[in-house]
Order: structure tokens, then sequence, then C-alpha cells
């Protein structure tokens, strides 16, 4: 997941502080996120990010590689 949460952001062209903040978690906790994983990371948050970045759960979470909502 750390990787394809670095693509995702990397490809909507946004700083790890704009995530951060769309989010509602603290620069900190997303660098964690990126660099180590999200094991700790909250249901609500997940589905804040694959909204943020249009995608799918199981995308996110490397379960497929369709990545697009429909």
């Amino acid at each position: 997941m750390t990787f394809r949460l670095l693509q995702a952001r990397k490809e909507a062209g946004f700083s790890q502080e704009e995530v951060a903040k769309a989010i509602g978690v603290t620069l900190q906790t997303y660098r964690r996120y990126e660099e180590k994983g999200a094991d700790s990371m909250r249901l609500p948050v997940l589905v804040k990010l694959v909204d943020l970045y249009g995608c799918t759960v199981d995308w996110m979470t490397g379960r497929t590689e369709k990545r697009e909502l429909r």
C-alpha cells in the first residue's frame, strides 16, 4: 500500500502536506503511512484517500490492478 499511496499522490501532483491536510491527519502521520505502511490507518482515513484520488479501496490496498471506480 505504501507504493500506491506514493504513486497516487505523485500522479495527482499533491505534496505530503496537502494530502495530510485533506484527509485530516498530521504531516508526520501521513509520512509514516507512505514510508512504513498504513497498518494502523483507520477506515475513515482510507476512504478519504480513495475519494481524493478517485480510486478503489481494492486498488489502494493492492488487491487488484483495477484503479478506476467505474
